[in-house]
């Protein structure tokens, strides 16, 4: 009772000095506070976020205490947090030289510069702040964060280590040491250090994880599982590391044991949407689309904006062969990313599939103007155009693509074939032998459109001879 009576004294003594304080403000007098006691009112209006009465205070603060150096910090960092970043810097000019040995100033600077993005400098001045050694773990890191900022990252693990040996129980850590060997393609190194770590560190389950999602990034999926294993063995309970285990068993094509896993996570957090759409996927890959359509309703039960089980309802409904009923999820996935171009084109092919010829003509626009860098998607289109008496417009559509895709032999043979129907036998001619300059294998882009292409010895003749053209080289 006593450590709470105390806490309840201190209370008080806080609530009395902020009121003794507010009354000076109210009467406009000025009253005496010892250091200490100014201290604690002006945290006590940062806490508030009363950024005019803490400006109050510091004021007050400084007039009866000048050039105390815990002011004038307080004072540079409410000019920080009321944007006044070049009067906070002239401050802590002003403070380096008054106690050039207080590491507080300079790692306000630090954050100051970072603010700025004037990375470099911040380094500079985390790195002054190195005169005691007692908040180096703290320094170490914010220097390697600031070396990310600048995309140095060799840099930033050689000072994530440097904090990791005086911080050891600092995990985050060892969380950015795997990104940053994973975003410069140094998985290898990083494995080799989080081993070196765990042998010396056997029972870190952080490390455990981050072996495993380095071996799960060069897709060693069979050692990130046993790394996982590992980190499960110290903590059953450890979420992220169930959930990316399910993955690498999904990456392995054992979805079955990925169900399995991913539904062990879902007993520690049942309210994970994307949990139960990745069940849905994994289900959907096992093509058992009753139960993954399922679990994407789960998952949109949860979130109703996840356009993804939308998609996935979609894609299994078409195949049980019920492309109506498909369109309707499909459709839903377009309206909260109407800028995907792949919804777009799967909508599209669904369409289609149901005999909406004109909703598909209107969804294959749609993403080509998104995006026209598929040649696949070309062809789709114009061959939907072309099956329904729109070979003109198949043809000059697929004209458009050629002029993007100009080194694709498939779009050549697919016109050709389109302006041979169309009765202009001379340019298909033209077109089809560069198509078979590029490549005389794919052909068939040609042949198999129409049946009677089969019957033009010209065209047949010409085929011939680049395959025979081939043969020889």
């Amino acid at each position: 009772m006593k450590k709470d009576n105390n806490a309840f004294d201190d209370e008080d003594r806080l609530g009395s000095l902020v009121s003794r304080f507010e009354n000076m403000i109210q009467d406009d007098q000025n009253f005496f506070f010892d250091a200490e006691d100014f201290e604690e009112i002006i945290d006590y209006y940062i806490s508030r976020s009363d950024k005019k009465k803490t400006e109050y205070a510091i004021t007050a603060a400084l007039n009866q205490h000048p050039n105390h150096s815990v002011f004038l910090l307080k004072k540079a960092q409410h000019l920080i947090s009321v944007d006044k970043t070049t009067e906070a810097l002239q401050l802590l000019g002003e403070l380096e030289k008054i106690d050039p040995y207080n590491t507080e100033v300079y790692m306000i600077k630090g954050a100051v510069y970072s603010q700025l993005n004037k990375f470099e400098k911040a380094i500079e001045a985390y790195k002054q702040s190195l005169i005691d050694d007692s908040n180096s773990s703290e320094v170490y890191t914010n220097i390697a964060f600031e070396y990310e900022n600048l995309g140095k990252y060799e840099q930033a693990i050689n000072y994530l280590k440097l904090a990791l040996e005086r911080d050891v129980d600092d995990y985050g850590l060892l969380y950015e040491l795997s990104f940053c060997y994973e975003i410069i393609g140094k998985q290898e190194s990083g494995l080799n250090f989080f081993l070196d770590f765990l042998n010396e560190y056997p029972y870190s389950k952080e490390g455990w994880y981050n072996l495993g999602m380095l071996y799960s990034s060069l897709e060693l999926y069979e050692k990130a599982i046993q790394s996982y294993e590992y980190a499960l063995a110290i903590d059953e309970h450890f979420l992220s590391v169930i959930l990316s285990k399910a993955h690498s068993l999904s990456s392995l094509g054992e979805h079955q044991q990925a169900i399995h896993t991913y539904k062990e996570a879902l007993k520690l957090d049942k309210h994970d949407a994307s949990t139960y759409y990745l069940i849905g996927e994994n289900y959907a890959n096992l093509e058992e689309y009753p139960k993954a359509i399922e679990y994407y309703k789960k998952c949109l039960k949860l979130d109703d904006k996840h356009s993804d089980a939308w998609i996935g309802i979609g894609i299994s409904k078409n195949e049980l062969n019920k492309p109506e009923a498909a369109t309707k999820y499909i459709r839903k996935a377009v309206q909260l990313e109407p800028y995907n171009s792949d919804f777009w084109s799967m909508l599209a092919f669904t369409e289609s599939r149901a005999g909406n010829t004109e909703r598909a003509i209107s969804s294959y626009e749609k993403t080509l103007q998104i995006d026209e860098s598929q040649p696949a998607i070309w062809i789709e289109y114009t061959d939907l155009l072309a099956d329904n008496e729109q070979i003109r417009e198949a043809s000059e559509a697929m004209k458009r693509a050629e002029t993007l895709h100009p080194d694709d032999e498939a779009l050549k043979y697919r016109r050709s074939a389109y302006l041979m129907l169309l009765g202009k036998k001379k340019e298909a001619m033209a077109v089809l032998e560069k198509a078979l300059k590029i490549n005389p294998g794919n052909y068939d882009y040609f042949l198999n459109y129409d049946d009677s292409l089969r019957i033009s010895e010209d065209a047949l003749n010409l085929i011939e001879a680049y395959i025979e053209k081939q043969n020889k080289y």
